[in-house]
């Protein structure tokens, strides 16, 4: 439609595509689980993690990648075990794919799968593992599972993207949203703030600054590793 429209312009989310009117925006929310690793790491008892997503494809792939580096930066002998659903909507596949990465060791659970992560947090609430949730705050629908939320924040990004119109900065390019723009983040830790140490609190803010002054790079990594 955007070329019929020239005096419009159009956003798609999650995009890849860019023209004249129009653009994609995009959330760099591996930046935001690179941190949530570290947590993850400080965090675990057994040394074990798991990661439970969708699909094997680069929007899924990128955060749990970078969710192992993060949890690798404090524990390089950490061991990070992943599964994909091959579903976004198939609860009882990502119940079984999370149950079986619990049984390997893993006591916190990296999850985006959407629908089907429904089942993914039902099992980590059923054995009492922590789970990571994701996109916006899940804390609230399982209380004593969700340690924390890795978030995209479209309400800001959609103020980013308005504001580039009204200020005559368009581009018709593919625009990357992150940790410096406020359009990524992690959910507050509700009942488990008193249990996570304010040091950890603390690297992880840390953290945060240091990508946001450009002295971490979080690579984005489009296949999964070992």
């Amino acid at each position: 439609m955007a070329p019929d429209f020239p005096d419009t312009k159009f956003f798609v989310i999650n995009g890849a595509v860019e023209g004249p009117n129009f653009a994609s925006l995009r959330f760099a929310n591996w930046e935001t689980d690179y941190i949530i690793g570290i947590l993850a790491a400080k965090m675990t008892k057994t040394n074990v993690l798991g990661c439970v997503a969708a699909f094997e494809i680069p929007s899924l792939v990128r955060p749990m990648e970078a969710f192992k580096l993060g949890a690798k930066s404090i524990n390089p002998d950490i061991k990070i075990k992943h599964a994909f659903v091959g579903s976004w909507e198939d609860v009882n596949k990502a119940k079984e794919a999370a149950l079986a990465l619990i049984d390997q060791g893993a006591d916190i659970l990296h999850i985006n799968a959407d629908a089907a992560a429904h089942g993914a947090l039902e099992a980590a609430k059923s054995r009492g593992v922590m789970a990571i949730g994701n996109t916006s705050d899940q804390n609230p629908l399982y209380p004593d599972t969700v340690l924390t939320s890795s978030l995209r924040n479209v309400d800001r990004m959609f103020e980013l993207a308005i504001g580039a119109v009204e200020q005559g900065t368009f581009e018709g390019k593919v625009y990357l949203y992150g940790l410096k723009d406020g359009a990524v983040g992690w959910a507050p830790f509700h009942g488990f703030d008193s249990k996570i140490p304010q040091e950890v609190k603390d690297l992880m803010e840390k953290t945060k600054q240091d990508i946001i002054d450009g002295k971490i790079q979080v690579p984005q990594i489009d296949k999964p590793t070992e």
